[in-house]
C-alpha cells in the first residue's frame, strides 16, 4: 500500500521496513527488543483483576442497555410520526 501512496520505490520500501520493525519487535509486548515500558503492558486480554465482574455491576449495565434501548425505541417511532406527517 505504501507504493500507491508514494509512487517512489525506496520511499515505499522504506515505510514498509519502518513499519516492520515497529510492529514486529519495537511495539511487540512479547518482543525483547520492546518500547513498551512494563507498566503500561497490558498482555493479550489485559489484567485478571479486570476480568472479575460484581453482581453490582452486572445489574447496573443491564439497567443501562434497558434504558438505552427504550431510548432508541422512542426515537425511533418519533422519527416515524415525522415522516407520517411530513408525507
Amino acid at each position: 500500500m505504501a507504493w500507491m501512496g508514494t509512487r517512489d520505490i525506496v520511499a515505499a520500501l522504506t515505510l514498509t521496513l519502518l513499519f516492520t520493525l515497529f510492529s514486529d519487535f519495537l511495539l511487540n509486548e512479547e518482543s525483547f527488543a520492546c518500547i513498551v515500558p512494563h507498566e503500561h503492558r497490558l498482555g493479550l486480554f489485559g489484567s485478571d483483576e479486570d476480568e472479575k465482574v460484581s453482581e453490582d455491576e452486572l445489574s447496573s449495565a443491564i439497567a443501562v442497555m434497558e434504558k438505552a434501548k427504550l431510548h432508541v425505541s422512542r426515537e425511533r417511532m418519533k422519527n416515524r410520526k415525522q415522516k407520517k406527517n411530513q408525507k
